[in-house]
């Protein structure tokens, strides 16, 4: 029967057809592919796990390629692995595909949504491309609102020139296998090369695959004088340039935090 003809995944139909051309287009209309959405600022392990559960395409098997060192350097790129590069998007994919043929088609994507001129504005920062990336991928877990994109930027960009370890939360929670996450100060001893508290400059690649508009914060940093920053609770953070302001204003948001569970307390009691 016709319900035997029709193939798994996404098609394009046209609005008002009758039951005879559905029914139609339905067997003999070629399937875009299963939809597969891989978000913001996700990790090449979780984009393994999304791949075996929407295509069956087994995590191991997929992981090995983004580790795969020779098929990162066929790919045109300098890192460790494919982190970074699998750019967050809504693809298609038939199931069955090869897992180089997808890797291929996220690394093909990234390049397209690549700012312009990305390389040579990279190198006019003092940086490589990968650097960038790499920038970008902690830029990208360290804040969700994007009008502070490019003053955390700039924090980074200031810390690095005075050869200050950049002590990002984001790339101690990434060596711990974790994603974004409030951490522990026992956490902060974890012994990894990602671990930018206990080695100084930029960890050895990205820790998550960023958006276009976090490269481009790691590409134009405001320009300031901030060395430090902490979360204020509501997704946006305070900006200080020495420590001692630093401490200050970390004082004042904890004393704030305390106010306010003590307040909650009051309310549940």
């Amino acid at each position: 029967g016709a319900d035997t003809k029709i193939q798994a995944g996404s098609m394009q139909l046209a609005s008002g057809q009758s039951l005879f051309d559905l029914i139609n287009n339905l067997t003999h209309t070629k399937a875009l592919g299963i939809p597969v959405t891989l978000r913001e600022g996700i990790t090449s392990m979780d984009v393994a796990a999304i791949l075996q559960s929407r295509l069956s395409v087994d995590s191991t098997t997929f992981m090995s390629v983004v580790q795969d060192t020779l098929f990162v350097r066929e790919l045109g790129l300098d890192g460790p692995s494919l982190e970074g590069y699998l750019y967050p998007d809504t693809y298609y994919i038939a199931n069955g595909t090869d897992p180089r043929r997808i890797a291929r088609r996220m690394v093909a994507n990234f390049f397209n949504h690549l700012p312009d001129s990305a390389v040579e504005r990279s190198v006019r920062l003092g940086f490589t491309l990968h650097e960038i990336i790499t920038l970008a991928s902690i830029i990208e877990w360290e804040t969700f609102t994007r009008s502070e994109a490019r003053t955390i930027s700039s924090v980074y960009h200031n810390r690095i020139r005075r050869g200050m370890p950049l002590q990002a939360d984001p790339t101690v929670s990434y060596a711990l296998g974790k994603g974004p996450a409030r951490l522990y100060y026992s956490d902060l001893k974890v012994d990894s090369p990602y671990n930018t508290y206990r080695n100084p400059g930029l960890p050895p690649g990205p820790i998550n695959n960023p958006r276009k508009y976090s490269i481009e914060a790691a590409l134009t940093p405001e320009s300031t004088g901030y060395l430090y920053f902490v979360a204020k609770g509501d997704g946006t953070h305070a900006f200080t340039s020495t420590l001692s302001d630093h401490l200050t204003a970390k004082q004042q948001l904890d004393r704030i935090r305390r106010e306010a569970a003590r307040s909650d307390t009051g309310r549940t009691g």
